[in-house]
């Protein structure tokens, strides 16, 4: 399930009174914000790019946005449903789902009906001018595992509340977070059919990729190829092309001083034209925009 957006979207947050968190911080992170005000800092998150972390039991209405932010954003969601804004569109996640959020990109998160959502996040600390944690051929949203997130900040949390907490743990329960994130932010090993073939799209972005080619490419059926890029990225072949070529654009627009008539064509497009409306569709900005940010 997934909601277009038609209006321009603005930097909001709405917290309700039902609603709880825990939150642990990077010590150079600002405490302003009402999530972060009361985040018990954590020194070992600054050397790994962690921002901050939280656990949250959110009830309607409850409602953070930013535009633009400054670092890849994770989600496990642990019990309920709520809605996450990614590459243009409100999306629906649920239980047991991992969702990841682009960094310098419109970024959102709500809680939607009446039953608690409940869910741990993982928020990181990007510059325009470094790799990101996540790669062309990461999920957006993919069904998994994720009891391990909670389990991780859990520990870290209590440590943190000790009196005298005990740096080998700290630094234990950081690494255990982390090192979840990166294995689902990567979700294939090298050598694997579907990691060669997203790095092969990856490598050449503006080829024609449509379904029979990435399916020989794979050496899968049309629909295996399918079934397995919804299962391990939550999207379909074709939408995962235009996941990475928006990828790659954005890259080369905050990178290098390029047209966006000449990066157009590097990612698969005929003219400037359809590729700004394909990359409004899904950053929610035009590539003129993104460029002046």
């Amino acid at each position: 399930m997934s909601e277009d957006l038609c209006a321009v979207e603005t930097d909001r947050e709405q917290i309700s009174n039902g609603s709880s968190w825990q939150v642990i911080r990077s010590p150079q992170v600002s405490e302003k914000r009402t999530l972060l005000a009361d985040a018990l800092p954590c020194p070992e998150f600054q050397p790994l790019g962690i921002a901050h972390a939280g656990l949250m039991e959110a009830h309607s209405p409850f409602e953070v946005f930013r535009t633009d932010t400054s670092g890849t954003f994770i989600l496990a969601s642990l019990d309920g449903h709520g809605h996450v804004h990614v590459e243009g569109q409100w999306r629906e996640v649920s239980p047991s789902q991992l969702c990841f959020l682009s960094a310098f990109s419109d970024t959102g998160i709500r809680a939607v009906g009446g039953m608690a959502w409940r869910f741990v996040w993982i928020r990181y600390h990007e510059s325009r001018k470094t790799a990101p944690i996540l790669s062309a051929d990461s999920p957006v949203i993919q069904s998994c595992a994720v009891n391990g997130f909670e389990h991780a900040f859990s520990g870290l949390y209590e440590e943190l509340n000790q009196a005298a907490p005990s740096p080998v743990l700290l630094h234990l329960w950081t690494t255990i977070l982390h090192r979840r994130v990166q294995q689902f932010a990567q979700p294939y090993a090298d050598g694997d059919r579907l990691w060669t073939l997203w790095q092969r799209v990856g490598e050449a972005p503006g080829e024609s990729w449509d379904l029979a080619r990435l399916s020989q490419v794979a050496g899968m059926q049309p629909e295996q190829l399918r079934r397995e890029t919804k299962r391990t990225l939550g999207m379909s072949p074709l939408q995962q092309v235009t996941h990475i070529r928006m990828r790659l654009a954005t890259e080369l627009l905050v990178q290098t001083g390029q047209t966006i008539e000449a990066i157009s064509g590097q990612v698969g497009y005929e003219n400037a034209f359809t590729f700004s409306n394909a990359f409004k569709r899904t950053t929610g900005r035009r590539p003129s925009d993104y460029r002046r940010v």
